[in-house]
């Protein structure tokens, strides 16, 4: 597969699970800058170095979102437990931390014609959505791969539902191929 095209890491969702709860009122004391959930029982915080935000859930749960890779998500939910325990929380073991998606956006620099390209698409592969008038792109879901990209007319996918950056590079790439194989 060649990789002609540019890609862009845009959010690596990340979770992390203890395997008991978490005291959210105690949390939400220990760290000022929490704020509650209104509609669910977590707490989240804004950080701004690097740019993600963290949902806490009374289960245990931890939610990182807005990272730029799977080691930048990891090592935010690292420090965030060290600092509940210097802070005096009891957490007898470390979460089990998970990837959950990661959505990356490229740029495809092939000489697709990319408007005819979003219509063969959405005329070749039955799981797709195209209605122009509503969403300028075409939703794809190709059989051998896992993630879903959209298409745009102007050569932009958005990849998403890939469970490591590498394997939604992959993806990109697999749907370049099939790109070029609709040109003819």
């Amino acid at each position: 597969m060649s990789n002609s095209f540019d890609i862009a890491v845009e959010n690596v969702v990340v979770t992390a699970k203890f395997k008991h709860g978490l005291d959210l009122a105690a949390l939400a004391k220990a760290f000022p800058q929490a704020q509650p959930m209104r509609k669910f029982p977590a707490l989240t915080f804004k950080l701004k170095r690097p740019r993600v935000t963290l949902l806490v859930y009374a289960s245990g749960k931890i939610v990182c979102t807005g990272a730029r890779s799977e080691a930048e998500a990891s090592s935010v939910i690292g420090e965030f437990v060290e600092t509940m325990r210097r802070k005096g929380f009891v957490l007898p073991s470390d979460p089990e931390v998970r990837v959950e998606n990661a959505v990356v956006s490229a740029l495809l620099r092939t000489d697709v014609n990319a408007k005819e390209a979003v219509k063969r698409l959405a005329t070749v592969y039955k799981a797709t959505v195209y209605e122009p008038e509503g969403f300028p792109g075409v939703v794809v879901k190709l059989r051998d791969v896992e993630p879903s990209f959209l298409v745009f007319s102007t050569g932009k996918v958005v990849c998403v539902g890939s469970k490591t950056v590498k394997a939604a590079k992959e993806a990109v790439a697999a749907l370049e191929e099939k790109l070029n194989e609709l040109k003819g």
